[in-house]
């Protein structure tokens, strides 16, 4: 499994995740299936933009999943999870984009990069 960040020119896999992340669970979402299905091309790149937050999708080998997050306004160095799902048939395999999402953060925090280049 891999787990990368996703871009603009990558919304067509992102739309396709997320339209079935919010068929499958309908309550998990702060959005609904009906009200993201009719976004238009330019909205769905804009929601990748990277000022928007971070975003990445699983693929094992296929996009099997997907994760949001923001960094913390309040705490510094700290990444707010806004959302995950994995595809019901990918679950229990060790697909894991929340990992992905922790382990960028820690390494990105001032602490963790003073510490590799003190090594």
């Amino acid at each position: 499994m891999t787990v990368r960040r996703v871009g603009p020119d990558e919304w067509a896999v992102w739309r396709e995740l997320r339209l079935a992340a919010l068929a499958d669970a309908p309550d998990a979402f702060g959005s609904s299936l009906a009200a993201e299905q009719d976004y238009d091309e330019a909205t769905w790149r804009d929601l990748l933009h990277p000022g928007r937050g971070l975003r990445a999708v699983a693929f094992a080998p296929d996009p099997v999943g997907i994760v949001g997050a923001h960094h913390s306004t309040e705490v510094s160095g700290m990444v707010k999870l806004t959302g995950m799902w994995v595809r019901p048939t990918a679950r229990g395999t060790g697909v894991r984009p929340g990992h992905w999402v922790a382990n960028r953060a820690r390494s990105a925090t001032p602490e963790s990069r003073s510490s590799r280049q003190s090594r």
